[in-house]
């Protein structure tokens, strides 16, 4: 009986996926598990080399790129384990880190919906793993530099409750996952683990990190180029706001993003060369995304995934 089914996305990223299934099976000896792989449409002979490599692997060959999310939850269908983990092809297993996870998940998933573990770069360093606002009107004016100083104590204070979990490495249980009906495929990528999150909370479960356990995550090391990252990024957030506090909620996200841009735009002055450039970078960022911003505000349910071209 298989008692963990892992699931990895690949996408033209042939090397990570393999030395990331490779860590699986160095640091996974001692559960019953089974490794699905499944392609959005690379074009890098994916299939062929790591296959050669890791003849067991279960692969779900995807015609067009779907996404994250959808080719995730393509590869649940498939799935027979009652444990799901879903990793980033840029992940790799340290420390029998997926087994310390699943034998602390055994008890805790009757109260707790969804987990992950610390994740740290190849220099040892923490990544944020962990949220603690999720769609948050109060973090997006955290950015209004005029109201984070006059307020400064209010941004301060933090909820204790986790809202969401880093995406990278996940691990659930696949009825759950299956009652919610997986990921939502308007998301393309990012936000998607978010939205998840949220409506995880919603029926009542909580999420928990577990600190002690760790992974490796290249980070981006899975994604397209930088500013194609920042658009669909931003996109999504957009959608996750749409998605959470409906069409007002969305306008008012809409509005609180212009409000922060001209009250920043009075302080570039004080801004040295690097907060300057981020400062042009986001005004670019949000300029190239704004068709794309109409469209989701008026969208209608569909199955065509928010994505930048």
């Amino acid at each position: 009986m298989i008692e963990l089914s892992i699931i990895v996305v690949n996408y033209n990223t042939a090397n990570l996926t393999l030395a990331c299934l490779q860590s699986i099976i160095k640091q996974t000896k001692d559960l019953s598990y089974e490794l699905i792989v499944v392609d959005n449409a690379s074009t890098d002979q994916s299939a062929a080399f790591i296959k050669s490599q890791i003849p067991e692997v279960i692969w779900l060959q995807n015609a067009t790129n779907l996404g994250f999310g959808s080719a995730v939850n393509l590869g649940v269908l498939k799935a027979c384990g009652t444990f799901v983990a879903v990793m980033n092809s840029d992940i790799v297993v340290l420390d029998k880190a997926l087994e310390q996870m699943l034998i602390r998940f055994r008890t805790d998933a009757e109260h707790v919906g969804m987990v992950n573990c610390s994740l740290v770069d190849e220099f040892d360093v923490h990544q944020k793993a962990v949220y603690f606002y999720n769609a948050s009107f109060k973090e997006v004016l955290s950015y209004n530099r005029i109201l984070h100083y006059l307020f400064h104590r209010w941004f301060k204070s933090t909820p204790s409750e986790i809202k969401a979990l880093n995406g990278a490495c996940l691990l659930f249980k696949r009825s759950l996952f299956e009652s919610l009906k997986g990921f939502d495929p308007d998301f393309f990528l990012y936000s998607e683990e978010f939205d998840l999150c949220r409506r995880i909370l919603a029926q009542g479960y909580r999420l928990s990190c577990y600190e002690k356990i760790k992974v490796l995550h290249q980070n981006e090391g899975s994604s397209p180029g930088k500013s194609w990252n920042l658009r669909q990024r931003s996109a999504s957030i957009a959608l996750l706001f749409r998605k959470t506090h409906g069409v007002g909620g969305l306008m008012l996200y809409y509005s609180l993003i212009l409000l922060n841009a001209v009250l920043n735009a009075l302080l570039i002055w004080r801004m040295n060369q690097k907060e300057r450039i981020e400062f042009w970078g986001s005004i670019r960022i949000h300029g190239l995304n704004i068709l794309l911003y109409f469209r989701i505000l008026f969208r209608v349910k569909s199955n065509i995934p928010i994505k930048v071209k």
